[in-house]
């Protein structure tokens, strides 16, 4: 199980790199890919297998998470990022589930875009 992880992480690592695009920082990379993997499967628990979490699925249909898995995956990565979600508790779940909750937009979000903000958020880059 534990190499199925690191495959993941790598996954999810490469795709990250792709959408960064020159202002990718390896390191910053993998451990964001590693912190939004651990930050998933914990919050989801052992009803989810490490490959389920592609970078392409989406949180909430794919993954079956809910507000209080939100919640979680965000204290989770604030945990190991050291990066800072808005403090409106149900506006940090949707913030992870959705695109953009406060513009009205409730598209899904994949694991990318999560670990895309998440790797923005860490390297102190601006939206």
């Amino acid at each position: 199980m534990g190499t199925v992880r690191i495959y993941l992480n790598q996954s999810l690592r490469k795709a990250l790199r792709i959408k960064i695009g020159r202002a990718f920082n390896e390191g910053t990379g993998l451990k964001v890919a590693s912190a939004v993997h651990s930050a998933i499967v914990n919050a989801r628990g052992r009803d989810l297998h490490n490959s389920e979490i592609r970078p392409g699925v989406t949180l909430a249909s794919d993954l079956f998470a809910e507000d209080a898995d939100g919640l979680a995956i965000a204290e989770s990565l604030e945990s190991a990022l050291g990066i800072s979600f808005p403090r409106d508790r149900g506006a940090v779940a949707l913030r992870v589930l959705y695109r953009g909750p406060a513009a009205g937009d409730y598209t899904e979000r994949t694991v990318l875009e999560l670990a895309v903000e998440a790797y923005r958020l860490a390297s102190g880059e601006n939206r």
